[in-house]
């Protein structure tokens, strides 16, 4: 599937790319955001290179939403439709 997705590629600088997100493997869910956590403080010491133990630039920020499950990989037993609370995120690139 595609969609586009905001990237921090350089301290200061943030793109709208595209991307490619893979179908969900054993046990993954696939969720679209219905609602996104955004930390101003967590946000901006990413984008200006101080936040240590953040992913290495470029990366698409975030890692708290409110998604519904839109697919399943095999074993994974959350209905599509349902709606999860999440943490953490698959690097895109």
């Amino acid at each position: 599937m595609k969609t586009q997705a905001i990237f921090f590629v350089a301290p200061g600088v943030v793109e709208l790319r595209p991307v490619e997100v893979p179908e969900p493997g054993a046990g993954e869910l696939l969720l679209e955001t219905v609602y996104s956590c955004v930390s101003p403080g967590t946000e901006a010491r990413c984008l200006s290179g101080l936040q240590s133990g953040a992913p290495a630039l470029p990366f698409v920020p975030g890692y708290a939403l409110v998604g519904r499950v839109i697919g399943r990989g095999t074993g994974a037993t959350l209905a599509e439709g349902a709606l999860v609370f999440c943490t953490g995120s698959q690097k895109l690139s």
